[in-house]
């Protein structure tokens, strides 16, 4: 990980195991290999680049209840357009932004 870019909050929740968990969200720069992540088994076993038109990709195999990672993508996309990450690409998608 490079930096830290925002928070995006901080949840509780029930696992399929009846423990409650809270979980702490951030958007994050990293450095490497962006094409070929290295995933921490078992914790993650995929992943996917998702831009906001892609939302309902997320919630597939997964039931109405289960729209956490949804809501997180969801504020992880709103705050990366917020703070316009440049990357190797070119301009954050969305053009130009003015403040």
């Amino acid at each position: 990980m490079k930096r830290v870019l925002a928070e995006l909050g901080d949840v509780v929740w029930v696992g399929d195991d009846g423990v409650e968990r809270r979980e702490l969200d951030f958007l994050v720069e990293v450095n490497g290999d962006l094409a070929t992540p290295r995933l921490e088994h078992p914790k993650h076993i995929e992943f996917a680049w998702v831009g906001a038109d892609e939302l309902d990709r997320v919630m597939e195999h997964r039931g109405p209840q289960q729209t956490l990672v949804r809501e997180i993508v969801t504020r992880g996309i709103a705050a990366a357009n917020r703070s316009a990450v440049p990357n190797d690409d070119g301009p954050p998608k969305g053009g130009p932004r003015s403040g």
